[in-house]
């Protein structure tokens, strides 16, 4: 499994305690019964079938390059640096493996990117054994988060960021929006809004709009 940076990994599924059953997520996922042995030092655990598993940071992805993963899952994959894939995927692709992608959105970015080009080829055992399976699951949807929870964060978020900053983090976090934008940048939530509208209501605003042509950049008001 790879993980934005090797440390959050280890923070976040190597020593992470489900705080609903009060037990290690490791053990959780496999049983202790299955576990031939595990080195903590290097997040790996072999089974007693002879198969393993690692976690792993892909902030190191050059690290990786030549290992012989079988599968790879990339947790929050829109925060982990895309090169890992470029990398990591001739692997797969020689020895037959799998790959899967797992992340809440941060904006308009290579996992939306990601998304929005397999998401047209979809897998069918028979018809499309090479295709992509893939969801995009809201709290709505799963019932992980309940909407009372989700309205008292939203209310904490107006008092930190202002109401639109809120809304467009509680749709990022909770309802999967990739229209999102970083906190702190410029106008990033007039872009956003932008996004969402058409191009006329974007050009009737007071920002100034920027229009790239061959050469370069030019910014009028």
């Amino acid at each position: 499994m790879r993980v934005p940076e090797a440390a959050q990994a280890r923070k976040a599924i190597w020593n992470a305690v489900n705080p609903h059953t009060g037990k290690r997520r490791l053990f959780e996922a496999f049983p202790e019964a299955l576990i031939e042995n595990m080195n903590d030092n290097e997040m790996f655990v072999r089974f007693k079938v002879g198969s393993t598993f690692q976690v792993v940071g892909s902030d190191n992805y050059n690290s990786l390059v030549g290992s012989p993963p079988v599968g790879i899952t990339f947790s929050e994959w829109a925060l982990a640096n895309p090169a890992a894939w470029a990398y990591l995927s001739p692997i797969l692709a020689e020895n037959g493996g799998w790959a899967s992608f797992i992340t809440t959105p941060r904006g308009n970015n290579h996992a939306k990117g990601m998304l929005d080009a397999v998401k047209g080829n979809v897998f069918d055992p028979v018809a499309n054994p090479r295709g992509w399976f893939s969801e995009v699951l809201p709290a709505s949807a799963t019932g992980a988060i309940d909407e009372v929870t989700i309205e008292e964060q939203r209310a904490i978020y107006v008092g930190l960021f202002g109401k639109e900053t809120a809304d467009m983090l509680i749709d990022q976090e909770y309802y999967c929006s990739f229209a999102g934008a970083l906190i702190g940048s410029y106008w990033g939530a007039e872009i956003a809004r932008a996004e969402r509208m058409d191009v006329s209501a974007w050009r009737s605003t007071s920002i100034p709009s920027i229009r790239c042509i061959p050469r370069g950049i030019w910014a009028r008001p």
